[in-house]
């Protein structure tokens, strides 16, 4: 797309450019105070709240037997997942059930053995993760135009 000579508005800090049917179309320009520097801060951020799940998981087990065994159940909720993603019929039936039980039973293991505490911690610690990661990716997320095709003139009325 040809850029129009009109340039950026300064009130908007759009740029104009000219599509095919030659109108005008105004594009976010790529400055400073763009989403970048957020995006940046963001996955930071999450970086920072992973750290710390993992931190408050192995600072506050003492069992690495129970950690161990964590760590067999995230592992099989992730194969569960695979298995009702990739499959169908009875075997996508039992990889839901897995991907559901494993965890549960994970955060039984660790109620049973007094580190309920350490279980809501790191959960929390990897929700507001995920939420820092979405965030930052959203900000780097160009939006989408609306798609348009050209197309012949009526032949007739």
């Amino acid at each position: 797309m040809p850029t129009a000579s009109a340039g950026v508005c300064p009130s908007h800090d759009r740029e104009a450019t000219l599509n095919e049917t030659g109108t005008t179309l105004e594009t976010e320009t790529q400055g400073p105070e763009t989403g970048l520097g957020w995006a940046r801060a963001l996955a930071r951020l999450a970086l920072l709240c992973v750290a710390g799940a993992v931190a408050a998981v192995v600072a506050g087990t003492g069992h690495w037997f129970i950690l161990l065994l964590g760590l067999v159940g995230l592992a099989l909720a992730a194969a569960g997942l695979w298995w009702a993603l990739a499959h169908r019929g009875f075997a996508r039936l039992l990889g839901a059930l897995l991907a559901i039980t494993a965890p549960v039973g994970v955060l039984v293991l660790y109620a049973v053995s007094g580190l309920w505490l350490v279980a809501v911690i790191a959960l929390a610690a990897w929700t507001a993760a995920l939420g820092c990661a979405r965030s930052a990716l959203r900000r780097l997320r160009k939006p989408h135009g609306m798609h348009t095709r050209t197309v012949r003139a009526p032949a007739g009325p």
